[in-house]
């Protein structure tokens, strides 16, 4: 019989249940898979659920890919949608808004990034936004969408 280290873990309490507690949960059970280790999830009776005000951005899919969830199940059986970017309504003033995209916009000129040259038009009068160089903006400032592809890897310079 084989002796049980006295220090192991055994046990290990998420507090805080929604995205947050129980993303952790799946990591860790993703991580501790074939251990003896109980995880639980303590959540507030208290605290209801936020819903469609959290605003769950790309990186999702990595993390479904790194625990081995199907990504097109996920979106299914959780009834989500897709998102181009958030919208900031009245960002600087009553009326206004800026667009956050998600995924690329612009491109480098002269090996600098794009939101620099943004910046410089800016400060010489020349404003521009995100959304005149964003396909992502573009297509949500209109209610449009398309699916994301794969991002593309630019080839190495020469």
């Amino acid at each position: 019989m084989q002796e049980t280290d006295p220090g192991a873990i055994r046990s290990i309490a998420i507090v805080g249940g929604g995205t947050a507690g129980w993303m952790s949960a799946v990591l860790l059970g993703h991580a501790l898979r074939g251990s003896d280790v109980r995880i639980t999830v303590i959540e507030s009776a208290e605290i209801g659920i936020v819903g469609v005000g959290e605003a769950t951005i790309p990186p999702i899919l990595d993390f479904l890919d790194l625990v081995g969830i199907d990504r097109e199940a996920f979106i299914r059986e959780t009834q989500a949608t897709l998102k181009l970017g958030i919208r900031f309504q009245d960002w600087k003033a009553v009326g206004e808004h800026y667009w956050h995209p998600f995924g690329t916009f612009g491109v480098a000129i002269d090996r600098r990034p794009f939101h620099h040259h943004l910046q410089r038009a800016a400060a010489w009068d020349e404003p521009r936004g995100v959304v005149d160089f964003s396909l992502a903006a573009a297509l949500a400032e209109v209610g449009r969408f398309t699916p994301p592809t794969p991002a593309r890897v630019p080839p190495a310079p020469v």
